[in-house]
C-alpha cells in the first residue's frame, strides 16, 4: 500500500463526523481491547484482518473524541448558567458580566461585534466565576478611537442582553447554535451603548504588542488603499 497513513487518517475522520451529528455510543474497554487485537492479528501475519482491525480501531476512536468534543462545546458553563436563570417565558438574560476579548473589536456593516471569553457573570447581586464565549453587538455610533480600545487580550465589563443563537429550521440552512459553539460561543448579545463597555485591565506584553502592530496595519492600509478602493482596504 502506497498511503498506509490514509487507513487511520479517513477512519478517525469519519469516526468524528459520525459522533457529532449521530451521538453514537463508544465503550471505552472496546477501544482499548481493539489495538492489542490488531498486534496479535499482525503477530500470525493475517494482514486483511489487521487492516480491518485497525479502521474499525479508529473509526470508533472518532466517534467518541467527536462526540465528546461536541458535547463540551454546546454544555458550557455559561450556557449552564443562562439556562438555570433565564425565564421559561423568556429567551433573553440582561446581566452584568467581565471577560477577556479573544479577538480586536470588528466592525461590520450592522455594527460592532465583540468575541469575548467571558470569566465572571452577575447572579443575584454578586459575581459568580464562568467560562465561555460569547458574541456580543455593540449599539451606537462609535469613533475609531474607542475602538481601538478594544484589543484582543484586554479585560472587558459590560451590562449585556444575552441570548442563544438563533436556530433556523428552514431546508438547506445550518444550525447557527451548533456552529458557533464549535467555534467557542456559547451566547450572542448586545450591549445597549459603547460608553457601557469598560476596559478595566490590559493583556499581557505580548498581547499588547501584537495589539499595537495590527493597528498601525489597519492604519497604514485605510489612509492608503480605502481613499480607492474600500472593498481592497477591508
Amino acid at each position: 500500500m502506497r498511503c498506509p497513513a490514509a487507513i487511520p487518517a479517513i477512519a478517525l475522520g469519519t469516526g468524528i463526523s459520525a459522533g457529532i451529528f449521530f451521538p453514537l455510543p463508544a465503550n471505552s474497554f472496546l477501544l482499548i481491547s481493539v489495538f492489542p487485537c490488531a498486534a496479535v492479528s499482525f503477530w500470525f501475519g493475517r494482514d486483511r484482518a489487521t487492516t480491518v482491525i485497525i479502521f474499525c480501531g479508529f473509526l470508533a476512536t472518532g466517534v467518541a473524541l467527536g462526540r465528546d468534543a461536541n458535547s463540551a462545546s454546546r454544555n458550557t458553563p455559561l450556557r449552564a448558567v443562562f439556562d438555570q436563570h433565564v425565564a421559561p417565558e423568556e429567551s433573553q438574560l440582561f446581566r452584568s458580566v467581565e471577560g477577556r476579548l479573544r479577538t480586536d473589536a470588528s466592525k461590520g456593516p450592522s455594527g460592532v461585534t465583540l468575541n469575548v471569553l467571558l470569566e465572571r457573570i452577575e447572579v443575584d447581586g454578586s459575581f459568580q466565576p464562568t467560562h465561555g464565549g460569547a458574541l456580543i453587538g455593540v449599539s451606537g455610533e462609535l469613533t475609531s478611537d474607542q475602538i481601538l480600545q478594544w484589543r484582543a487580550g484586554r479585560r472587558v465589563a459590560f451590562p449585556a442582553m444575552l441570548r442563544t443563537p438563533t436556530k433556523y429550521l428552514d431546508p438547506g440552512v445550518g444550525d447557527a447554535d451548533r456552529h458557533l459553539a464549535w467555534r467557542g460561543v456559547a451566547l450572542v448579545g448586545s450591549v445597549k451603548s459603547d460608553r457601557l463597555v469598560e476596559v478595566t485591565d490590559l493583556g499581557t506584553a505580548l498581547d499588547e504588542a501584537l495589539a499595537s502592530v495590527r493597528v498601525a496595519i489597519r492604519q497604514a492600509i485605510a489612509s492608503s488603499v480605502a481613499p480607492w478602493s474600500e472593498r481592497s482596504a477591508a
